[in-house]
């Protein structure tokens, strides 16, 4: 298709100044945008649309035209066409397609002159394209009985305008309301839904789940779950929140609106642009100025019919135990899957409350009857209410002032062996040898490692060098001496033999000095001072060729078959408890579950605590203690074995015993 060719046409946009728009027109417009709501058939909804406008004194006839497969326009809907010359010869109908070509490749709606030169019915034609989510589809035609130059203005173009997105928006919610209605799809949303609204017999959990899946469903922004006579609804879940402040301006607002809406028993649909002549017009608009809502759609929720009644006589009770509002932010419209599956989704809601509200009701014996008759009074007024409340605050809390019960401190520990031997360097060397690895039982007196002094052996080997050189000197001397005293040389007697007086003196103190390091150097050879167990971790891996200090720590032997204990760290804040009873008692008993078999409660008996607070990265301030334990009480021999310990500090009310810690952290902090 080609646009016409003729230089007579002039095609004009609607922009400049004309006559004002009837209100009869924008009457009409807002008819057919509520039509939009009732799901019609494309052909009622364009033939209803032609009538209304060609019922105004400006509009001659008017047609729909749609693009078949060749993607050429045929007429699919006329209205009047018979006086505007329908029965067109192939030059006129030419014509007529060269003019709805301009409307079809235009991207709003356009005025041209009319394509019949000297037709006194129609002097102008307006030409609205018609859009699919940008798809082509075709094209409203109206013959106009006035020239073009009437409709200039902002009026008629917006007017002109409306028309358009009513018949786009009418497309596309056709194609929204076959997705919606599609069985496959369709069934197994609402599958889903029930299936997730009837899975909980808690009737929040119900509520929640109700809102949550009817937001996905119904394709809407917010949904919103009220229970409660019409006089006094009470909003009990909201989708996607968790929490809300029941007295916010905006709750507060729509129960409200709400209390004025829910007598009629009715569905309620708001939407943009409808007449707000309702006799609460004022609460509508005062909440959807506050929260933005641009469609507002309550549907009352009725519980199930009565089962006991015949199926003939079953109806659905007359007073609803809820209403559902759903509710769009940025579309002016409701979606076609909430009025689509609304009602279902109502149906299925009220069944899945009903059940849970008489699951919470359930009277199973005469006591919890007469309970639940005093507690519905109860709520029925805010003064029974807070009488009840202080009542029952002060018998719970005499009560548990009242009761005596076992107050302990619960605590960590660790069980070890009572004979335990470190042992350290006796001086500076290098670690020669390793005669044991970890976990080797030794005896008494069996060697550990040797540790070897480069110092040492240099001092030693001087010394003996030195000890050589006196001893002989001092036999040089003695033989000087014995030829003296032959030759009779007093003097060189008398000086010879003081020679050897010094020199026996020093050989004397070199051989002391001698011994002290051989002595030394025995000691590098290192022997266990206990029998029991090498527990250093990788001893050989860390002690091996490496150089220690005197002093340092090198391996452990931890008798495991003799006596054990338990050392237990008590949080500071606690020890007072602890003490208290300690001091009360001789031979403090106590209890204790191992960690690798925690079913099972082992005794004790508390020996001694410490004199002083240590710091603990875990449990902040700790104070030592020591428990004695039976070897044969202990399940599982394992040095540093994990233990939960409990220590009985007498009898306390049962209030101290729950809230005493909470009164104990007000006395710290506050000083009380």
């Amino acid at each position: 298709m080609t646009p016409p060719s003729m230089s007579t046409e002039r095609v004009v946009d609607a922009w400049e100044k004309s006559q004002p728009v009837p209100d009869r027109l924008w009457n009409h417009l807002t008819q057919l945008r509520g039509l939009l709501t009732q799901n019609l058939p494309a052909h009622a909804f364009f033939e209803l649309l032609l009538s209304k406008c060609c019922e105004l004194d400006d509009v001659s006839a008017g047609g729909v035209w749609m693009a078949g497969e060749s993607r050429k326009l045929a007429l699919y809907l006329g209205q009047n066409f018979e006086s505007e010359n329908a029965n067109f010869d192939s030059t006129q109908n030419q014509r007529n397609q060269d003019s709805l070509v301009l409307g079809w490749q235009a991207e709003k709606p356009i005025l041209a002159e009319s394509p019949f030169p000297g037709d006194p019915d129609g002097k102008s034609v307006l030409l609205i394209p018609l859009r699919n989510r940008r798809h082509k589809v075709g094209v409203i035609q109206f013959f106009l009985k006035e020239a073009p130059d009437r409709y200039f203005g902002h009026g008629w173009q917006a007017a002109f305008q409306e028309l358009k997105d009513v018949g786009d928006r009418f497309l596309q919610r056709s194609e929204e309301s076959a997705r919606a209605a599609d069985p496959v799809e369709s069934l197994a949303v609402l599958r889903t839904m029930t299936e997730r609204i009837h899975r909980s017999l808690s009737l929040q959990e119900t509520a929640n789940a109700a809102v949550n899946e009817m937001r996905g469903a119904f394709q809407c922004d917010r949904v919103s779950l009220f229970l409660g006579s019409p006089g006094k609804p009470r909003l009990v879940a909201v989708s996607g929140v968790e929490n809300w402040h029941p007295r916010s301006r905006q709750v507060g607002l729509l129960t409200t609106f709400l209390r004025r809406v829910t007598p009629s028993g009715q569905r309620f649909l708001f939407l943009p642009g409808e007449s707000q002549d309702l006799e609460f017009a004022t609460e509508l608009a005062d909440y959807l100025v506050t929260s933005g809502t641009s469609v507002v759609l309550i549907e009352p929720v009725f519980p199930p019919p009565n089962d006991s009644a015949p199926f003939r006589n079953r109806r659905r009770p007359s007073v609803p135990l809820g209403w559902i509002v759903c509710e769009h932010f940025q579309d002016d419209l409701p979606s076609c899957a909430l009025l689509q599956r609304i009602e279902f989704a109502a149906t299925q809601a009220g069944m899945a409350i009903a059940k849970a509200q008489q699951y919470h009701r359930l009277e199973m014996i005469p006591g919890l009857r007469m309970l639940g008759a005093i507690c519905s009074s109860v709520r029925s007024s805010w003064s029974l209410t807070a009488i009840f409340l202080i009542l029952m605050s002060a018998v719970l809390i005499s009560g548990m002032v009242a009761i005596p019960v076992e107050f302990a401190v619960n605590c960590q520990g660790h069980l070890v062996p009572t004979l335990q031997r470190p042992i350290y360097a006796p001086q500076d060397g290098e670690v020669a040898e390793i005669y044991v690895d970890e976990s080797e039982v030794v005896t008494q007196g069996q060697k550990l490692l040797r540790l070897h002094s480069p110092e040492l052996d240099a001092e030693i080997l001087s010394l003996r060098s030195q000890l050589s050189e006196r001893a002989k000197s001092r036999e040089s001397v003695r033989a000087d001496l014995h030829r003296a005293v032959s030759s009779k040389h007093r003097e060189d007697s008398t000086r010879l033999q003081a020679q050897v007086e010094v020199l026996n003196i020093e050989i004397d103190s070199l051989a002391r000095q001698l011994a002290l390091l051989e002595n030394q150097q025995q000691r590098l050879v290192i022997h266990s001072p206990i029998r029991g167990t090498v527990t250093t971790q990788q001893a050989r891996q860390h002690l091996a060729s490496r150089p220690v200090q005197r002093g340092e720590s090198l391996l452990e032997v931890i008798d495991t078959e003799g006596s054990w204990h338990l050392e237990i760290e008590i949080p500071e804040r606690k020890i007072g408890h602890v003490k208290q009873a300690f001091d009360t008692s001789a031979g403090m008993p106590i209890s204790f579950r191992a960690a690798p078999f925690p079913e099972l409660v082992c005794p004790g008996t508390l020996l001694e605590i410490a004199t002083r607070a240590d710091p603990n990265p875990v449990h902040g301030s700790t104070v030592g203690a020591t428990a004695w334990v039976s070897r044969e009480d202990i399940p599982v021999q394992r040095i540093g074995t994990e233990a939960n310990v409990r220590i009985p500090c007498g009898q306390r009310s049962l209030l101290y015993v729950w809230f005493g810690e909470f009164y104990e952290f007000l006395q710290r902090t506050w000083w009380l």
